[in-house]
């Protein structure tokens, strides 16, 4: 992964910033006895413009435009072995009554492969004396399948799926943070609902891995959080309780924890950040 990004005051009030990337994913297929079978490699080009204008003390708009460019290639002739995706958005950050946030956003995307798609969200937060926030938000979400899900191919039986979906889902989401002296926390509860979920599932005939799409899949889950500074490094444990389930089966969904948790300890020593975590899923 490659990336560079500048940005510059147009105005007192207009911050400009472009970005640019590029992120690779190349695999080489080999026999037990090391002979070369096959190669896959993925390649994703980003570009995004963004321009953040304070209107004034209480709103900010922020505007923008992404572009992505995914090409595949390797030892295999595929149908289609480039595609683009377009973006164009729009944010609205307000503060009002002194104490409430609102923060609406809508986007727009072509994907040459799936095409039009119009997603959005809005939030709202509310900041209470002794450091107490309650925040509350809904949005909506598209996700196209990546080439790796569409055309990946290995030695060991795994094959992506040319004729996936994308996904679609909404989330709505509720919240409660405390931002004290010398400790933080933050407690979340949502609700996701998915549909044409994308899922990799084990093949027992080729023992490798396929994805597909999953009709209608439901998400729900309660995360916490607790964060604090001991003698200059920074601790934050959290753990989440999730229910991943088919909403036609009521089945569990495959691959996916049911309560994860993790720690979190990282700290500055001038220009150079040192941080590690850890993860338990279960």
């Amino acid at each position: 992964v490659v990336g560079i990004h500048g940005s510059m005051e147009l105005m007192e009030n207009w911050r400009t910033t472009l970005r640019l990337g590029q992120s690779r994913d190349d695999n080489d297929n080999f026999s037990s006895g090391g002979t070369f079978l096959s190669r896959f490699d993925t390649t994703r080009w980003n570009a995004s413009w963004l321009n953040e204008m304070q209107l004034n003390d209480n709103h900010q708009l922020v505007l923008g435009s992404d572009y992505r460019f995914d090409e595949v290639g390797g030892t295999t002739d595929f149908l289609k072995s480039s595609r683009y995706d377009v973006g164009v958005f729009a944010e609205m950050h307000s503060r009002l009554f002194d104490n409430h946030f609102f923060n609406a956003a809508v986007r727009w995307d072509e994907n040459q492969a799936f095409g039009e798609i119009v997603t959005g969200s809005f939030g709202w937060r509310f900041n209470w004396d002794y450091g107490l926030s309650l925040f509350a938000s809904f949005g909506s979400a598209f996700k196209a399948p990546t080439f790796n899900d569409l055309y990946f191919k290995d030695s060991f039986g795994s094959l992506g799926n040319p004729d996936l979906d994308p996904e679609e889902s909404t989330t709505f989401e509720v919240g409660l943070t405390g931002n004290h002296d010398w400790f933080q926390w933050e407690f979340r509860a949502y609700h996701t609902n998915i549909d044409n979920l994308i899922i990799w599932k084990f093949n027992p005939v080729t023992f490798g891995f396929s994805p597909e799409n999953l009709n209608k899949a439901q998400i729900d889950g309660i995360e916490t959080e607790i964060g604090a500074e001991i003698l200059g490094w920074n601790n934050k444990l959290g753990f989440q309780f999730l229910s991943p389930k088919d909403r036609v089966t009521n089945l569990r969904l495959p691959r996916r924890a049911e309560k994860i948790l993790t720690y979190d300890l990282s700290r500055s020593f001038g220009p150079l950040d040192v941080a590690t975590t850890v993860m338990a899923r279960g």
